[in-house]
């Protein structure tokens, strides 16, 4: 999954790299990156996509609305991250097992 943030651009920057120079021995794997836009307001998930897709690298874009949910179901005083992240997961476990991808 790819967040957008310098750590997983980074590392989509040296896996692909990784693959093309084939430094993981005879093993060669198929890199994607995933995305999910979780309707945040503000976010553009537009740049990553264009960058990642610049590096020749499949992109796939899920679009689900965790955060109205989210904001709906956490009290004013407590954090959203406990709720958010199960959601997260939950979805990219599904899109992975949709996509056949094994790592």
């Amino acid at each position: 999954a790819a967040s957008g943030g310098k750590d997983s651009n980074a590392l989509i920057y040296l896996l692909r790299e990784m693959s093309a120079r084939r430094l993981l021995g005879k093993d060669n794997f198929d890199l994607r990156a995933v995305h999910l836009d979780q309707k945040q307001p503000g976010h553009d998930p537009t740049p990553l996509a264009g960058w990642v897709r610049g590096l020749g690298i499949p992109f796939d874009l899920v679009e689900e609305d965790t955060y109205s949910i989210v904001v709906e179901k956490t009290a004013p005083t407590k954090s959203y991250c406990g709720l958010c992240s199960r959601l997260r997961r939950g979805i990219l476990y599904t899109h992975t097992q949709q996509i056949g991808a094994q790592r």
